[in-house]
């Protein structure tokens, strides 16, 4: 309300817009299987790839600017977006399945072999991202009622929370 931003505090929106768009576009690559399954990902991913990162950049800027008046799109966003990625995983856990169902049909034993640990990847990803979603969701409703004269807690949270999928996502 008539308060201008210091450089710092663009700074900070700045490190937040680029740290959510490269959390949901490391999440989507890994799920789209970059890497595991695929060696270079299709134009066709590509795009898809750039196009939802820049949605979400585009709309996490105007609700970080406007001060909450586009959450509701950042949110109908986020959705949209990790349905993308839970079809990716969903997509790949299949293709998997039918890599080991042709393994077990050559009489080798489907758990020895690196197409086993695929499917472990992908089925701990998509456990892994369902528990991020119910924690990010329960720190946001427990900051609205504990910690609202403290925002810094929950943006604490939330951080520990990314710095736990990342580490979950270095691990695996």
């Amino acid at each position: 309300f008539g308060v201008t931003e210091t450089r710092l505090d663009l700074v900070y929106y700045a490190a937040l817009v680029a740290c959510r768009c490269l959390f949901l576009a490391l999440v989507l690559l890994y799920a789209m299987g970059w890497c595991i399954t695929l060696a270079a990902l299709p134009q066709p991913m590509q795009r898809m790839l750039w196009a939802c990162t820049a949605i979400l950049a585009a709309t996490t800027v105007f609700d970080t600017y406007s001060h909450s008046y586009y959450l509701f799109i950042v949110v109908i966003v986020y959705v949209m977006l990790l349905r993308a990625a839970f079809s990716a995983l969903a997509d790949n856990i299949r293709t998997v399945r039918l890599q080991l169902l042709t393994v077990e049909s050559g009489n080798i034993d489907p758990i020895t072999t690196p197409i086993n640990h695929k499917l472990l990847m992908f089925r701990w990803l998509q456990s892994a991202l369902v528990y991020f979603i119910v924690a990010r969701v329960l720190v946001s409703i427990v900051a609205v009622f504990a910690f609202s004269h403290y925002p810094w807690i929950t943006a604490l949270l939330a951080e520990l929370l990314e710095l736990g999928l990342y580490c979950f996502l270095g691990y695996v």
